[in-house]
């Protein structure tokens, strides 16, 4: 999130989108806020803060399981890992 401003047409995506901000453990709460708040001010940007207990699994951490071949089962439902398997995320094949 807080590299948001950074992505192409961030003025459009900040004006189309609300945004949905999950609390990870390792970015403290005053930092977030601070940032949701500067991003209101600078784009009138929308945000909902989930309150939700915090899981720290990231796309990042999915794919070098993926990649050294272990499980991902605790991590996503199954129907997710299916999707991944199925469309070749983080260069997965399905094998037939």
């Amino acid at each position: 999130m807080f590299k948001l401003d950074k992505w192409k047409n961030a003025d459009q995506i900040f004006k189309n989108t609300n945004f949905l901000i999950a609390e990870r453990d390792h970015i403290s709460h005053s930092a977030v806020y601070l940032q949701m708040d500067y991003y209101r001010l600078i784009y009138k940007a929308k945000f909902d803060f989930l309150d939700t207990p915090s899981i720290d699994i990231s796309s990042n951490l999915i794919r070098d399981y993926i990649s050294n071949e272990k499980s991902i089962h605790y991590m996503v439902k199954q129907d997710v890992e299916d999707y991944i398997r199925k469309n070749g995320l983080y260069r997965i094949v399905q094998q037939r």
